[in-house]
């Protein structure tokens, strides 16, 4: 249970890192802003 709940983390954080990365592509000027 804690090895799926370490890779579940690790998967989400890639597709937080993966989302910044194509939203700060698209909006330039917004990617350095956290989403609140």
């Amino acid at each position: 249970l804690e090895l799926t709940a370490r890779t579940l983390g690790i998967t989400l954080a890639k597709l937080r890192d993966l989302l910044e990365k194509s939203r700060s592509s698209v909006f330039p000027e917004k990617g350095q802003y956290d989403d609140r």
